[in-house]
């Protein structure tokens, strides 16, 4: 073996163990308690996917909207309500939040 290929081998070697280290620090971490190396990305969230709004939000004043209609005009901002509260409640909550239905 010639000594540039000897100095090639070891170079290979070197960015062989910088790349395996490389790995470890960017997409793996230790756990302090066990020194186990996990994922630095917990699992995907396998929550349903939302549906799409398929109509219009009503134009309706919140006041006369139905409970139900209420829930899904929360849900479709993004707020997250108590189904079993009381239709007042959910009104004011709503209004809270800044939903405004205009006319």
């Amino acid at each position: 073996m010639s000594y540039v290929e000897a100095h090639m081998l070891e170079l290979v070697l070197i960015l062989v163990i910088i790349g395996a280290m490389g790995y470890v620090l960017i997409f793996k971490h230790a756990d302090p308690e066990t020194g186990k190396l996990s994922d630095r990305c917990p699992p995907a969230d396998k929550s349903p996917v939302p549906r799409l709004l398929v109509e219009a939000p009503s134009t309706k004043a919140l006041e006369k909207m139905t409970k139900a209609q209420l829930l899904d005009l929360a849900k479709h901002h993004g707020i997250k309500l108590n189904s079993k509260s009381s239709k007042p409640e959910l009104v004011l909550l709503l209004q809270r939040n800044g939903v405004k239905i205009l006319k």
